[in-house]
């Protein structure tokens, strides 16, 4: 099997003049001629050669996006990097009038209209995923496997807010079969904004945890804001959820819009995960998806990995796609080396010392931190070193959710725990005495402990919020061109000699 174009695959989406009729604008709005636009974008220091640059906007529930920049700035920046056209409503000071870039009365009103383009091109399925946890990995998956069925696009990374969703869609070029949509949230009344731009054909809430809990007053609160993705949904398609979802539901008395089949291991679910083996490099599980029974292998290890294979067998299905084959599909899987579990292979200094280290430093709940420790108690280097962040927006039971972490830091064998803030730092005092600590403030400190006590065959995972920025941990400690992406039939452990080193000494505080 080989896959179709994916969104890495440019396509042009318009002309310059196609542009300006789609957004009802006069015929000599443009102030020159302008090359194939190829995809929309809307940071200024991601745009490359082919891009519409569209300068941010506000949305009316923010949840934890940036202020926009100074529009002029910003269009400066993006026609610097290549930008093929730039759009503004603001006035045009400081550039020459032949400047690649066109006036409109309001580039909210634009963004929104190109992304309602771009969605209507979708010609087989869109799919809206949401959830408290596993919706990118869901639509990571969702993106590769359908990859083999016809021409797909996806959110890119996790950047799941209204111009992140605005930017997905309006680059979906002409033909395209598939696309998996992320939809985030913190906040209430953002996912009411973002769900009518996405209108998906399938929505899929996969769970509702303790997430973003402090910006709602309970569960409930949070199964209802999800719920706007299931309730966007056009079509004659039922939803899909996770058995948390569902039995919260049912539990509140909250309707999810429309008929509901459930994913996961419930009885009667629609796709039942039946059996699941993880090991250091791979998942199998064994999935019953409506009267089949079909094993999937999937290249990465982890029990998310198998339900979101669960809910990628559940959309195969609603849309009648060959089963067996879909979960052939998945056997190629490799991870998108963004900071949600990418691996690299770390050489500090270039002396050939070389660490595995796993970022995953963009999101942190109790659930995501136990499946992350689940997965490590597999492995066996010579240590295992993880660095955790504060676990944000947990409400006022956040000190108790870190501190009931113990047993499973426990549990996975780590050597070395570096927490990173005071509630990493609660996290730390529940362990101490077991497994030897580090609590810092910053991430400048870890890092500088990391560069002196790493070993050749450690395993280093940092786990965190993204806005905490400990994603810059990997740079800090190894220069760039001393770190390699590396896929997941290599572990650290198959170059070093087999040996487990316990540090001994009692608990330190840096």
């Amino acid at each position: 099997m080989k896959p179709h174009a994916t969104m890495l695959h440019r396509r042009p989406l318009w002309t310059g003049e196609s542009l300006v009729r789609a957004l009802s604008l006069a015929e000599d709005a443009l102030p020159c001629h302008v090359g194939p636009i190829e995809y929309v974008e809307f940071d200024a220091f991601q745009v490359s050669p082919g891009a519409l640059f569209i300068p941010r906007f506000v949305p009316k529930v923010p949840i934890v996006e940036d202020e926009p920049p100074v529009l002029n700035e910003a269009i400066e920046r993006a026609l610097f990097r290549g930008a093929t056209l730039a759009i503004t409503d603001e006035p045009l000071e400081g550039f020459r009038t032949d400047a690649p870039i066109l006036k409109v009365p309001d580039r909210f009103e634009a963004f929104t209209r190109l992304a309602e383009i771009g969605r209507n091109r979708v010609e087989r399925a869109l799919i809206g995923v949401t959830g408290s946890h596993g919706k990118t990995t869901t639509k990571d998956l969702l993106h590769q496997t359908f990859a083999f069925f016809g021409p797909t696009t996806k959110t890119l990374a996790n950047s799941n807010g209204p111009n992140g969703i605005a930017s997905t869609l309006a680059s979906i070029p002409p033909g395209t079969q598939f696309c998996s949509v992320e939809l985030g949230t913190s906040l209430p009344g953002a996912l009411a904004e973002t769900a009518p731009m996405v209108t998906p054909d399938i929505a899929v809430l996969t769970h509702v945890g303790h997430s973003h809990r402090a910006n709602f007053p309970s569960k409930e609160a949070i199964l209802r804001e999800k719920a706007e993705v299931l309730w966007a949904a056009r079509g004659d398609y039922p939803v899909l959820v996770g058995p948390s979802v569902a039995a919260l539901a049912l539990q509140t008395g909250t309707r999810l819009g429309r008929e509901v089949f459930v994913v996961g291991e419930d009885a009667d679910a629609f796709a039942r995960l039946e059996s699941c083996s993880i090991t250091a490099r791979r998942t199998k599980a064994e999935i019953a998806v409506d009267g089949q029974q079909i094993i999937v292998d999937v290249p990465q290890p982890g029990v998310g990995y198998a339900h979101a294979a669960a809910f990628v067998l559940a959309i195969a299905r609603l849309l009648g796609m060959p089963l067996h084959d879909v979960a052939e599909a998945m056997r190629g899987f490799q991870h998108p080396h963004v900071q949600r579990g990418a691996r690299w292979r770390l050489n500090p200094g270039g002396r050939g010392e070389f660490v595995e280290y796993i970022d995953d430093a963009q999101n942190s709940t109790p659930d995501s931190m136990r499946a992350l420790l689940a997965y490590l108690r597999q492995r066996q280097p010579v240590r295992k070193v993880l660095v955790a962040g504060d676990m944000l927006d947990l409400g006022d039971d956040e000190e108790a959710l870190h501190r009931g972490l113990a047993p499973d830091v426990i549990g996975a064998g780590i050597d070395l725990f570096v927490g990173i803030g005071p509630l990493a730092s609660a996290l730390a005092e529940e362990i101490e005495g077991v497994v030897p600590t580090k609590v810092y403030e910053d991430i400048e400190d870890a890092a500088k402990l990391l560069r002196s006590e790493m070993r050749a065959g450690d395993l280093i995972v940092v786990k965190g919020t993204g806005y905490r920025s400990l994603g810059r941990i990997r740079n800090l400690i190894a220069a760039a061109r001393f770190q390699l992406p590396i896929r997941s039939d290599w572990l650290i452990e198959d170059g070093v000699p087999e040996q487990r080193v316990r540090p001994v000494s009692a608990t330190n505080r840096g």
